[in-house]
């Protein structure tokens, strides 16, 4: 066992030193850009600030490409569509300008706020006397709206709206996150509502109540994202699930946000309806291979489509008409083929607009300073009903102390009023114990210890651990699943760390495993001549139960998604269940087992509660001697299986177990380092997993050990994300040096 957790150190130092290797070669493509230094970019006049992207593409490890390289820019106030069939790379681009893609992903280019420098004027009416500095995009000033909603099924609206108001708006006094909670649910229309639990898209109203639907759920969603002053609000679908009137409620919400705060806003849209249009500034018109086919405001759209050979006829949505042209039709091959060259033309004709435009505005200084250096807008300064976020809350340890409280009662909460989940599992409790004690007769109640109840007293201390292990571990799986796109959301927002969250859930939760791990201890001890004290079984069987519940957050913490978690736990859970159960025909201490299953059964928590139980068992045993005539019974009452045949105490049965130089207290010592070792591991997975240089990290270890070379941020197949037409354009002055001259279109190609 000592070799063992060796060999667990020497693998940890090595990977911290990969980790701290990757995290020196590889950067995100915004890290490249700290500092002070000058970027030539294309802007109009008059655009005082807003969100800028410049040569913005993103590729697979597999060089396949899911964004095609475009440049553009929404200003603040403004609130633009994106529209497009699924598979046009939509999602991608939101998460690519609100600096959260994907680690393994590749990205190019730059996404920026930019704002007018104050103490510049313009006084010869040129646009290149602007200005302008620029920041990069800072995730957790990014408010995001994500396409499926993820909530704590058991807090009421008000309790989840109080949470978030906390946890954005610490600063502020209880009165007055009371008035913004109570504020956003008013004008969301959830006042009505806030007593109600929220539930969940499955649940049931037989055993859950009654719940918000989908469209209530989305409104809660919107409200918990409008709670705080974000620099840029991303909405994905946020029309999905919900009626016509209520998406044109949402919408108006949005809209009214971006105006009123100043801030640019994205949405992704699957064919609006025709007010939800009108109340757009700007749209990106994408294509299945994320190819751009139209980028500018949105009165314009139809006037460019007409003018390269596209009219939207009467009475048609324009919505509808856009969305209609980049679709390609799976069913019909030969509609396919013209859909897809119909598509390529129309992202190649804009592509060759949009460079003529670059070329013919030129360049516009921007200078790129630090977040905290961008100055303010006036309207951002004259609005009044904007409360600013306090980018200190997480410097000061009494905060994280509250932090903390907030996210245990969440927990405390979530876990309590599961009602039919905790009967379930009372249930079973009582009713495995008493199984166990009807299905193993030889340890029943008052009967002295004899040899021929040894194995079943190693079987049935064997099934109990594994009835309670996957129980733990299982129920783990299946909530912490549900939580951690909540957790990821909140964390992405700074909000708190994963050890605070970590922390505050295992205290939440253990008061409950322990409760029921008494609960089929008691049971047990009461109906079974087990010869293990009550406190030692409980002991064990609670310790127990924490390590089987680290373990499943360990296990939620590396997987995607609860399907992927389950199907990845219970294999697990059966392999250390079978190297973990003790073999009644005894050990050989002259044959060593290999490497790999002494290794496998030092970090599993069954191999070591199973131990923990039978030392404390069988130490100090004696067995009842029994005669007869002629020696008779005795030979009837001894142990049938091998090892444990012939046994005269429980000394030597922990002998022939294997476990002689073992002890209670330091296997018990072993679990709890198995348990911190779990959380510790939990922990470094949830605070890095999704960081790009641990992704990249990742990225090289496949790539070395399947023989390819790894890819870094800048790759050699740069013409496989290029915009359609072949040209060759310095990008840094955006200067077309192969001009085309495309046909003529009256409109401002500016998003």
């Amino acid at each position: 066992m000592p070799s063992s957790w060796a060999m667990l150190l020497l693998h940890t130092g090595i990977f911290f030193s990969n980790l701290l290797l990757g995290s020196a070669a590889f950067g995100s493509y915004q890290e490249n850009n700290n500092g002070t230094v000058p970027l030539t970019v294309s802007l109009p006049s008059g655009s005082s600030s807003g969100l800028l992207w410049q040569d913005l593409s993103v590729m697979t490890p597999s060089s396949q490409c899911l964004l095609r390289s475009s440049s553009g820019f929404v200003e603040n106030g403004h609130i633009c569509g994106i529209l497009g069939p699924s598979g046009a790379g939509k999602t991608t681009f939101l998460s690519t300008i609100a600096g959260r893609p994907e680690a393994s992903l590749h990205v190019n280019g730059q996404v920026l706020h930019y704002q007018l420098d104050n103490g510049h004027s313009n006084n010869n009416n040129n646009d290149n006397n602007y200005n302008y500095k620029c920041a990069p995009v800072q995730s957790g000033g990014v408010a995001w709206l994500q396409q499926h909603d993820a909530f704590f099924e058991r807090l009421t609206v008000k309790e989840t709206l109080d949470l978030a108001v906390f946890l954005e708006l610490p600063h502020l006094s209880w009165t007055q996150r009371d008035q913004v909670a109570r504020s956003c649910l008013d004008s969301l229309g959830l006042s009505p509502l806030q007593d109600r639990p929220v539930g969940s898209p499955k649940a049931s109203r037989v055993l859950d109540g009654a719940t918000l639907s989908g469209g209530e759920m989305r409104r809660l969603s919107v409200a918990v994202e409008l709670v705080t002053m974000p620099h840029l609000f991303i909405a994905d679908e946020p029309t999905s699930g919900i009626d016509s009137k209520m998406s044109e409620n949402v919408m108006a919400a949005i809209a009214s946000l971006a105006r009123e705060r100043q801030i640019p806003c994205f949405c992704t849209l699957h064919q609006p309806r025709s007010s939800i249009w009108h109340m757009l500034d700007a749209v990106i018109l994408m294509a299945p291979g994320g190819r751009i086919c139209y980028a500018g405001p949105r009165e314009d759209v139809l006037g460019y489509l007409s003018s390269v050979g596209y009219d939207c006829p009467s009475l048609t949505n324009p919505a509808e008409f856009v969305v209609d042209l980049v679709s390609v039709d799976p069913e019909n091959v030969e509609q396919a083929a013209k859909d897809s060259k119909r598509i390529e033309e129309l992202a190649a004709t804009f592509a060759r607009y949009t460079k003529e435009q670059q070329s013919t505005n030129g360049g516009t200084t921007c200078t790129i300073v630090s977040d905290d250096s961008l100055p303010v807008s006036k309207a951002q300064q004259q609005t009044s009903s904007v409360v600013e976020i306090d980018d200190t809350k997480q410097r000061h340890p009494f905060r994280a102390v509250r932090r903390f409280g907030a996210l245990f009662r969440r927990s405390w909460r979530q876990n309590i009023r599961s009602t039919f989940l905790n009967a379930f599992r009372l249930l079973i409790s009582t009713g495995t114990a008493l199984m166990l004690s009807q299905i193993f007769p030889s340890i029943a109640k008052g009967e002295p210890p004899q040899p021929k109840s040894v194995v079943d007293r190693v079987a049935l201390l064997s099934f109990g651990v594994i009835n309670m292990m996957m129980t733990a571990v299982m129920k783990t799986l299946d909530v912490f699943a549900k939580e951690k796109p909540i957790v990821q959301r909140e964390k992405n927002r700074n909000l708190y760390s994963s050890l605070e969250y970590l922390l505050s859930k295992s205290v939440a939760e253990i008061p409950l495993d322990v409760t029921f791990a008494v609960v089929f201890t008691a049971t047990l001890k009461a109906t079974t001549g087990l010869a293990i004290s009550w406190s030692n079984l409980t002991a064990t069987f609670s310790l127990m139960t924490v390590a089987g519940a680290s373990l499943g957050l360990l296990i939620g913490s590396f997987t995607s998604s609860q399907e992927a978690a389950v199907s990845t736990g219970i294999p697990i859970v059966i392999i250390m269940m079978i190297v973990g159960i003790i073999n009644p025909s005894g050990v050989d201490p002259t044959i060593e087992k290999p490497l790999l299953i002494q290794s496998i059964k030092t970090f599993s928590p069954i191999a070591t509660a199973i131990e923990a139980l039978a030392l404390a068992e069988f130490s100090g045993m004696e067995f009842e001697q029994q005669k007869s005539f002629l020696g008779w019974r005795k030979i009837r009452d001894v142990s049938r299986v091998g090892g444990v045949a012939l046994v005269k105490n429980g000394d030597e049965v922990l002998d022939a177990l294997g476990l002689r130089d073992a002890d209670y207290p330091g296997v018990m010592r072993h679990m709890t380092a198995l348990s911190l070792l779990n959380f510790g591991l939990c922990w470094l997975f949830l605070g890095f997993s999704d960081t790009a240089w641990f992704g990249r990290l990742k990225q090289l270890y496949k790539a070395t050990f399947s023989g390819r070379g790894a890819r870094g941020v800048t790759t050699s197949t740069k013409d496989e994300c290029a915009p359609d037409p072949i040209e060759t354009v310095n990008r840094h002055t955006m200067t077309v040096t192969q001009q085309i001259k495309p046909k003529r279109v009256a409109v401002n190609a500016r998003v």
